[in-house]
């Protein structure tokens, strides 16, 4: 399982003076400064860039200023009084600031222009820790690197001075307590930076995450010839395959939008949409993306426009916005009115396009679930808490759906005085559906037919028959009859009536994973030849994804915490009344559940299997073998497929997990998370690769179980060491 076979290889302007920053006060202030002070002197004015400040409640999206020191006079001594700074800044309507690590002056320092120079006159750093509270410092601050590090520079006498440097600013950012650190990527081959960062992530074990900056047009890597691959993206997949073990909580990548003409992969959505199975995490805005007019050197210039292909981009990739952060950071000289209309122009752009993604059944969604892998409910053998119970009955859209299917099918079948209508409900947990049922009955059947419908509900889980049990004295009078037990060994009383309709709920995330097949054979002995069930048939469907944030977790957290005594699975042994458990020898043969966000979807779901209801005296099998085909249109890394179903409830009605089908108006995503099948080992694949996905469900006298492999086409990326 999670086996691949590798064929057919393949190859693969000129700045005047900086104006004085006017909104600023004059006086010297050193002494530590804490969240009240700053507050007090934001002011009481109700503007929204005044409440929009960076000391004020975080707002959404998270925007903040980058200093240079091409935008601030070193006279204003910022460096020992960044708080004059950061007020001026919040009261502008940021929510942050990005500051080099070592100070302003430290920045300004350029190498000798000879070469064969010694390197002298290094400013120390000066960032002094007690001018902030430390909870300042890791809230509103974000780390910037000297511009002047070069860490592989031809010239080896620069480059070790530039790895000096680099590594003695990282360690003043840890002893800062700052969260994140922006290290630009200047250089194709960076194997000295990239050893660095692979210190500090695993040796020096700091608590920032680095943000490895990359440039949206390769002309701004200094040495851009060298690349064998014109494709940035696949540049970062190459950093991050070296850095191996590296997690997305310590490592995330940025994207500098450094003119308004991009490369050809930031103006095709089919391209940068591969972006949103990686940590992005931030995004840098130069001085080209925003239009002033008559020009940012005048100090009555107005704010004209955006670059629209930096605004498209931004806003497409923007998916993720309790981890990313947006960042304007001008080369240039800019006036503090000017910086203040980028706020109130960038703002309302970035709420929108997080605001349109915003689907009404997240409202007070936990976050914290997001791209989270979660083990199935395997409901066959393990009994659900209240807290799941919760979480699947919050699902209106489900109920909505099987409310207008029990519909359909009454209005199909003739009530009688001679003969009455038995609903059987398998798997009726705490009563989500017999309140469907009964509303139905109530709303939608004439009075005098209500008592001619019977209501049988079958549940195994003891806890969930209690709240079941009170909810029948309580609301539904006692019209409920309520078998407790196991749905395979109850439903074998030859005294049960025939069910007219079965309504079950037993899907899993793949649809057959939590075994809806072989408990729909268990209803045979009720069934009839007019028996109808909601829902009747299920399909199957997986597509291709990357995702190193989900991923990160099934290295680094499932084969730590789940050690070789606990099981994920049981078999009841009737012969001998006891359990055998399971657990997988390798956990990337398991399937998982994960409410997936942070993903790109390398191809479009295609279909795997389907199962349907079974007749009267009908015996079908439930193994199924299947081999689908995706056509890979660029270049990208993939790391297992996405697993979803759409059941047909009744005649038209229908019910799916995700948001593919019927443009996501019958999404249950609340009930049902989408399902994750993972590789063994990450595969890159070029463009116009055909990635074939083997699937196997089997069944046995000692359990079912899924068999996947892949075959692909191998693309060979130009590929960068840390020796």
């Amino acid at each position: 399982m999670g086996k691949k076979n590798r064929k057919n290889k393949a190859e693969q302007r000129q700045v005047s003076q900086p104006p004085t920053d006017t909104s600023e006060a004059t006086q010297e202030h050193s002494e530590c400064i804490n969240e009240s002070d700053l507050l007090s002197d934001v002011g009481t004015s109700n503007s929204n860039a005044q409440l929009a400040t960076m000391i004020g409640p975080r707002a959404v999206p998270n925007i903040g200023w980058g200093a240079t020191p091409a935008q601030h006079s070193l006279k204003m001594n910022y460096d020992t009084n960044l708080s004059r700074l950061c007020k001026a800044v919040g009261t502008d309507g940021y929510h942050y600031m990005a500051f080099p690590v070592g100070g302003l002056v430290r920045a300004t320092y350029q190498f000798p222009e000879d070469p064969s120079a010694s390197i002298e006159g290094i400013p120390p750093l000066k960032l002094p820790d007690v001018q902030f509270d430390r909870y300042l410092w890791e809230t509103y601050i974000t780390g910037t690197i000297s511009p002047w590090i070069d860490t592989d520079n031809p010239n080896e006498t620069r480059a070790s001075a530039s790895i000096n440097a680099l590594r003695m600013e990282l360690k003043h950012a840890a002893y800062l307590g700052l969260r994140t650190v922006i290290v630009p990527v200047n250089r194709i081959n960076c194997k000295n930076l990239l050893r660095v960062v692979n210190h500090f992530l695993w040796i020096a074990v700091s608590e920032f995450n680095i943000v490895l900056l990359l440039p949206s047009n390769k002309k701004h890597f200094l040495d851009h010839e060298d690349m064998e691959d014109d494709d940035i993206f696949n540049f970062w997949i190459t950093i991050r395959s070296n850095l191996k073990n590296y997690h997305s909580e310590k490592l995330s990548v940025g994207l500098k939008l450094v003119e308004e003409t991009m490369d050809a992969e930031f103006n095709d959505s089919t391209m940068y949409s591969r972006w949103n199975g990686e940590p992005l995490n931030l995004f840098v805005l130069t001085a080209e993306t925003f239009k002033f007019v008559p020009s940012t050197t005048n100090l009555n210039s107005k704010m004209d426009y955006m670059s629209v292909s930096h605004k498209t981009l931004i806003t497409d990739l923007c998916t993720a916005p309790d981890a990313q952060k947006f960042l304007v950071a001008p080369d240039s000289q800019i006036w503090p009115v000017q910086r203040k209309q980028i706020a109130e122009y960038l703002t309302p752009i970035i709420t929108n396009a997080i605001n349109s993604r915003q689907l009404p059944s997240e409202e007070n969604w936990d976050i914290t679930l997001n791209d989270r892998l979660l083990l199935p409910m395997e409901t066959i053998w393990r009994d659900l808490s209240s807290t799941e119970y919760d979480s699947m009955e919050s699902d209106k859209c489900k109920y909505n759906l099987y409310g207008e299917a029990l519909t359909k099918v009454l209005q199909s079948l003739s009530i009688t005085f001679n003969h009455g209508i038995v609903i059987y409900i398998l798997g009726a947990g705490r009563g989500g559906l017999i309140s469907v049922c009964m509303e139905v009955i109530k709303n939608r059947i004439q009075v005098n037919l209500h008592n001619l419908i019977s209501i049988i509900a079958v549940e195994k889980n003891p806890h969930a028959v209690m709240s079941m049990s009170y909810k029948n004295e309580s609301l539904w009078h006692r019209k409920v009859r309520i078998i407790e037990g196991d749905m395979r060994f109850v439903l074998n009383d030859e005294n049960l009536p025939k069910a007219d309709i079965i309504v079950s709920e037993l899907l899993g995330s793949f649809g057959d994973n939590e075994l809806a097949p072989e408990c729909w054979q268990s209803s045979l002995p009720i069934l009839k030849e007019s028996t109808e069930c909601i829902p009747f048939q299920f399909g199957t469907f997986a597509a291709p994804i990357c995702s190193p944030k989900i991923r990160d977790q099934l290295r680094d957290s499932f084969v730590s915490v789940f050690d070789k005594e606990r099981a994920v699975s049981a078999k009841f042994d009737k012969e001998t009344g006891r359990f055998n458990y399971w657990r997988p020898k390798n956990w990337y043969d398991h399937v998982f559940v994960c409410p997936m966000k942070r993903f790109y979807e390398v191809a479009p779901p295609q279909h795997i299997a389907q199962f349907k209801f079974p007749k009267l005296n009908e015996d079908l099998s439930n193994d199924r073998h299947t081999v689908v085909k995706y056509d890979i249109k660029h270049s990208c890394e993939i790391n297992g497929f996405a697993g979803y179903f759409a059941a047909v409830l009744a005649n038209e009605v229908f019910l799916s997990n995700s948001s593919h089908f019927r443009k996501g108006r019958i999404t249950c995503s609340r009930s049902w998370f989408p399902c994750y099948i993972p590789l063994r080992d990450g595969i890159h694949v070029k463009g116009g690769t055909e990635l074939m996905f083997y699937f196997w469900r089997k069944t046995s006298n000692i359990g079912t179980w899924y068999e996947w492999r892949v075959e692909y086409t191998v693309s060979l990326f130009h590929t960068y060491f840390i020796s």
